[in-house]
């Protein structure tokens, strides 16, 4: 209560603190101590364009929502982050019609689009996006950029211009509109918008009795000189309501992000500005990310790449195993025995005996006796102990006369010979 007792001395007074400020095209909230503001999109007063080549490079999108835009290169406009929605397909250009059905009006379609990477909804920080024209403008006619970081001094008249509400709630303009404002000092925006306003990033707008603003469906456009209409200052972003006493319009300021739009325009154009290598400062001021030079940002390569990513094998293993197991054993052994037992049995006997006894039967019966007597006594309803010889156990089981038990002899012995020396 008693900041507003204080503000009441100065001719920007706080009338109210209703329905605080809204990316001009969109609708969000904001909360300040207990209270929470609306925040919405924004021209309200003014007059009608009376041809589209008074602003021969103001372009609009209307696909998802209803925003403004400048053009400042023959592929690249300029808009407000928060407007992505409404620029999916393309942008009308020299048109005094919403939709453009006049006969002057253009269509040029968009290659994709590129808010700023630091772009904050809510707050509305870094409210600024360069979209690229998959086509170049034909004759185009640019805005030129305020690249001076010096604030225009307070008092001085700019134009905005646009489709949007023509009153605080009310229907948007099917004609092209335009309004003069005046730049208020930066420490007064601070002062009527606080926790709002950010004086690096943003210019502010409007007369202390309102009257005339942007409102909804005017962001992204473009706010210029009104003595020099070709030179632009700042960006529509977002208000308190439209045209309220008190409360001027909040905008991008250009200057803030020149090194960030010139390193697209030097970079991502089919065309780049002749002043590239002025333009471009070592170390931009806002980093930038841009998309495949080859590619739009929705698109994938059409082929896999012909070579691997890397060169030389990872310092540490693979989190997935491999799907084959490798083609050669280890050069040492394990410490640890196999989980898995051997799928075929060892050539050749243990040279020391196993520590505890197989739990397995063998498959085949001993062609010797053991070596080592068992370490356990046996237990009473064990089985007799075979014969020491196989083959006359085997060969009992033939009748005794029968000339079977020769042959059978004979072929036993064979296979002896071929088992010991084959």
């Amino acid at each position: 209560m008693r900041r507003l007792i204080w503000l009441s001395y100065c001719p920007w007074v706080i009338a109210s603190l209703g329905a605080i400020g809204e990316p001009r095209g969109l609708s969000s909230t904001l909360k300040i101590g207990n209270d929470t503001f609306a925040i919405t999109p924004r021209i309200v007063g003014g007059d009608f364009v009376s041809s589209a080549d008074v602003f021969p490079y103001y372009v609009h999108g209307v696909d998802g929502d209803l925003c403004g835009g400048s053009l400042i290169h023959p592929e690249v406009v300029l808009s407000a982050a928060h407007c992505v929605k409404a620029y999916s397909t393309g942008v009308i250009l020299r048109t005094l019609d919403w939709m453009g059905y006049d006969s002057t009006s253009e269509f040029y379609p968009i290659e994709y689009n590129f808010p700023h990477p630091e772009y904050t909804p809510g707050p509305e920080l870094n409210d600024i996006m360069l979209i690229k024209l998959a086509t170049p403008v034909v004759n185009a006619q640019v805005v030129q950029l305020h690249r001076n970081g010096t604030i225009p001094p307070a008092g001085t008249p700019a134009t905005i211009m646009g489709f949007g509400l023509t009153s605080e709630g009310g229907n948007i303009s099917t004609e092209l509109k335009q309004a003069t404002l005046e730049i208020v000092e930066q420490s007064t925006c601070e002062m009527l918008l606080p926790g709002l306003f950010v004086s690096d990033i943003h210019l502010c707008a409007g007369y202390p009795e309102g009257g005339q603003d942007s409102c909804g469906g005017d962001s992204g456009g473009p706010l210029v000189d009104a003595q020099d209409t070709n030179l632009q200052y700042g960006i529509v972003s977002f208000g308190i309501g439209c045209a309220r006493p008190n409360l001027p319009g909040v905008y991008t300021r250009i200057s803030s992000y020149i090194d960030w739009i010139d390193e697209f325009l030097c970079t991502r154009t089919d065309n780049p500005p002749a002043n590239c290598s002025q333009n471009i400062s070592e170390s931009s001021q806002i980093p930038i990310d841009m998309p495949s030079e080859s590619t739009a940002l929705w698109q994938a390569t059409s082929s896999p790449s012909s070579t691997p990513v890397t060169t030389s094998p990872t310092s540490s293993p693979s989190i997935v195993p491999s799907r084959f197991p490798s083609q050669a054993p280890s050069s040492t052994p394990s410490d640890q025995p196999s989980v898995v037992p051997s799928q075929a049995p060892s050539l050749a006997p243990s040279a020391v005996p196993s520590e505890f006894p197989s739990l397995v039967p063998s498959a085949l019966a001993s062609l010797a006796p053991s070596l080592v007597p068992t370490g356990s006594p046996k237990t009473k309803n064990e089985t007799k102990p075979a014969s020491p010889s196989v083959v006359s156990d085997l060969l009992n089981e033939f009748p005794a006369s029968s000339s079977v038990r020769r042959y059978a002899r004979f072929g036993f012995k064979t296979i002896l010979l071929f088992i010991f020396f084959g």
